[in-house]
C-alpha cells in the first residue's frame, strides 16, 4: 500500500490519497486523487519514495488511474470473483494522513448505482478523506475494489469501485 501526495501549484502538497501496487511497478488509485496534479509523490508504508514515471492509463468515468513508478515492489493479488452482501471486507488507507489505517466491515450492497452509470460496492467499513484509492480487501487478502468515497450527509455510507472496472 502507498500514500499519494499531490502538488497542484507551488511546491506545497495540496492533496493526499492512497493506492496500491497491482504489479511490481504500477500503482492503482482513484483518478480524482491525482486529477490536475503538477507533481505526484508515491511513498510506501515503510517510507520508501518512488519516482512517478508516467500516468499509464486512466478512466475519469470509472475514477481509476494507473501510475507507472520506478520500482520493483511486492504487489497484491486482485480477485474478480463474485461476492455477496454480508461478506467480511477490510480497507487500508491513510485517512487524514494517518498512515496504514486498517478498518473492517461488511458488504452492505453489491452493484449500488448512484448518479452515474458506474456501479459501486457499498461497504460499512469506515473510510475518510485520504482513504480514496486504497484497496478494498476480501477475507482472503485479495483486492476486490478501490475505496472511492463516503457520503458525508449519511451515516457510514461508504463506497468502493469493484475490481471488474479495473483498467
Amino acid at each position: 500500500m502507498v500514500e499519494i501526495f499531490v502538488i497542484n501549484g507551488e511546491e506545497e502538497e495540496e492533496g493526499l490519497g492512497s493506492g496500491f501496487f497491482i504489479n511490481e511497478n504500477t500503482v492503482l488509485t482513484n483518478y480524482h486523487v491525482i486529477k490536475g496534479a503538477k507533481k505526484i509523490r508515491v511513498v510506501d508504508y515503510e517510507g520508501e519514495e518512488f519516482k512517478v514515471l508516467n500516468l499509464c492509463d486512466y478512466d475519469e468515468s470509472f475514477d481509476l488511474a494507473k501510475l507507472e513508478v520506478d520500482a520493483n515492489h511486492d504487489y497484491v493479488e486482485v480477485s474478480y470473483e463474485n461476492y455477496n452482501i454480508g461478506d467480511r471486507i477490510y480497507t487500508i488507507g491513510s485517512p487524514y494522513g494517518l498512515t496504514g489505517t486498517f478498518s473492517t466491515g461488511i458488504i452492505a450492497m453489491t452493484l449500488r448505482r448512484l448518479d452515474t452509470d458506474t456501479f459501486y460496492t457499498q461497504i460499512t467499513a469506515p473510510i475518510s478523506h485520504g482513504n480514496s484509492g486504497g484497496p478494498l480487501i476480501d477475507q482472503y487478502g485479495k483486492v476486490i475494489g478501490v475505496n472511492a468515497f463516503t457520503r458525508a450527509d449519511g451515516q457510514n455510507l461508504n463506497f468502493a469501485i469493484p475490481s471488474t472496472y479495473f483498467l
